[in-house]
């Protein structure tokens, strides 16, 4: 027996002995290349993970493994499905760099591969990790996607994504092995904030009190672009040359990616399928959605190439407008250079398709470049035909952001902090506000107002823009009616409205503001207390203009002469 016992021990440390010296892996390290990701993103890539699991001894081919790779924290993964019938994605495992590839399944944050096939242990290294031994098995995991719009970016260092795995096998060639701290990216906005800027001198047009900044915007020839207020008066033809510059900027190098070859300027997976069955169609899109456009207004945006202003210093990044769906391939839009409605415009632009003053523009980053940090001026052009458009409360508004948002496409994105909402275009009435500092119709007196539509002149183009409306009055002062004020009826250009006060506000006595609207009113007040051969006290004067608060943005204190330029006539009053 005691024989027999010492037989079986003998046999029992061979076989350790053996089996230690064909070797068993245990994996040790993980590393990855640690990705800038953008948090607007829903289908954002990782870096590729790459896991040495070195043996002290060559082990030969056979048996199989199996990972798992969990993300932390715990972001939704999404790599794009191959398979519905199998679960099959395009995230991916390959061992010892080979172009054998095991895709796996997902379930929430934790990507499973099964069933992987062990080659031999080779010396390596791959992807530039070595074993501390010349006999390794190396897993490399790639096509990684995640939706990082949960993670919160704020002044201090970026959030961090990384990945911890677990790794089984064959008893015989790889030993149960975790390996944990493996840093996959980190976290920032993709776009800057967006800015406004004046299509004539490139300035910024920001709202007060924001200051003035001058950049330049290469490859574009704005012609005729003016420099005043950027509001507009509906009376009067809005041309092209009105156009702002909305510039877009990436807040990192490589946020606006291509579809190029796999790198981290594109938008397309490290590791393609055979088939490319996960390959993308298109780039970063960057879009320009317009808000409170009133009935017709057209909106033009350019359907050329726009460069990027780091082109200046060798830069060589573009985008371009498209009318592509979200997951299809770029197409180019056709463009136009209508010159009775657009002017001396120098590139070809394309209508904005509006709807209940609502629309979007959608440019396609169409080269990359992972070196500068980029950003794109995009000209928008506003035209409307005089006296078509009504006066609106509020300004038109434009909203940038990444796209598209909400597809099921690669890439996707979601709109959030980093979406800037521009304040635009106000189109204002066109008015006149007229001051009559005294009227009566008290102790026997009477007073008698005319108001003149002048829009009609002998000035040819150079004129007036005919025009016609309604004048409202509001009374102030002793006596007032209620309301206190009245509508005339319509006064068509180059017609006189002719009233005594005794027909529409009787018995008062104070001040009347009226307001036209139309431009180019002009008024004549004459007080008395009776005409004839019996007639006694008699005084005419001119009503006042007061200077447009649509233009000068409210009503002022200053004195007429000192108002701004453009801001009513006076005709010397």
């Amino acid at each position: 027996m005691a024989d027999f016992r010492t037989k079986i021990f003998g046999l029992a440390g061979a076989l350790l002995c053996t089996g230690m010296a064909y070797g068993q892996a245990s994996c040790t390290s993980g590393t990855a290349p640690t990705n800038l990701v953008r948090v607007e993103g829903t289908t954002e890539q990782l870096g590729v993970i790459t896991i040495a699991c070195p043996s002290a001894a060559p082990i030969a081919a056979g048996g199989a493994a199996t990972i798992q790779v969990f993300i932390a924290p715990a972001l939704p993964v999404t790599s794009k499905l191959l398979s519905s019938s199998t679960g099959a994605t395009e995230a991916v495992v390959t061992v010892n760099g080979a172009a054998t590839q095991v895709n796996g399944t997902v379930s929430g944050s934790t990507i499973s591969f099964s069933a992987i096939l062990l080659t031999g242990t080779v010396a390596g290294p791959v992807n530039g990790v070595a074993c501390a031994t010349a006999n390794c098995y190396y897993f490399a995991v790639s096509n990684l996607r995640v939706n990082a719009t949960s993670l919160s970016v704020g002044t201090g260092t970026p959030p961090q994504i990384t990945a911890s795995a677990f790794i089984s096998g064959s008893a015989a060639q790889l030993n149960p092995s975790a390996v944990s701290g493996i840093s996959l990216g980190f976290a920032q906005n993709g776009l800057a904030t967006s800015r406004q800027f004046k299509a004539s001198t490139g300035s910024l047009v920001t709202v007060a009190p924001l200051p003035i900044v001058t950049l330049p915007y290469p490859g574009l020839s704005v012609a005729g672009a003016t420099s005043g207020a950027n509001n507009f008066v509906i009376c009067t033809t809005i041309a092209a040359a009105t156009a702002t510059i909305v510039q877009v900027g990436e807040n990192f190098a490589s946020a606006f990616k291509d579809v190029s070859a796999p790198g981290p300027g594109s938008e397309n997976s490290g590791l393609l399928t055979t088939l490319a069955s996960n390959a993308v169609l298109h780039g970063t899109r960057i879009q320009l959605n317009f808000s409170g456009v009133p009935t017709n207004v057209t909106v033009y945006v350019p359907v050329g190439v726009i460069p990027s202003i780091a082109a200046v210093t060798g830069g060589v990044s573009t985008i371009q407008l498209t009318a592509a769906a979200p997951g299809t391939a770029f197409a180019a839009v056709t463009g136009t250079t209508n010159a009775a409605t657009l002017g001396a415009l120098s590139t070809l632009v394309a209508p904005v398709s509006l709807s209940g003053g609502v629309g979007t523009a959608t440019f396609q980053v169409t080269t990359t470049d992972t070196t500068n940090l980029d950003a794109f001026n995009i000209p928008v052009y506003i035209v409307a035909a005089a006296n078509t458009v009504a006066g609106s409360a509020t300004a038109m508004t434009i909203t940038t952001n990444l796209a598209p948002v909400g597809a099921t496409t690669i890439p996707n994105f979601a709109s959030g902090a980093s979406s800037t909402t521009l304040t635009a275009s106000k189109f204002n009435l066109c008015t006149t506000s007229l001051l009559l500092p005294f009227v009566t119709n008290q102790l026997g007196f009477d007073t008698g107002i005319a108001i003149a539509n002048t829009s009609s002149d002998p000035f040819g183009t150079a004129g007036a823009t005919p025009q016609a409306g309604t004048c409202t009055l509001s009374f102030y002062g002793n006596g007032a009616p209620t309301p206190n004020n009245i509508t005339t009826a319509n006064i068509p250009t180059g017609t006189v409205y002719a009233a005594p006060l005794s027909s529409i506000a009787a018995g008062f006595q104070g001040y009347a503001i009226a307001q036209c609207s139309f431009q180019f009113a002009h008024g004549f007040v004459f007080v008395t207390n009776g005409v004839g051969p019996n007639g006694g006290l008699s005084q005419g004067y001119l009503a006042g203009v007061i200077p447009d608060i649509n233009q000068t943005g409210g009503r002022a204190a200053n004195p007429l002469s000192a108002a701004a330029a453009g801001t009513g006539e006076t005709l010397g009053q």
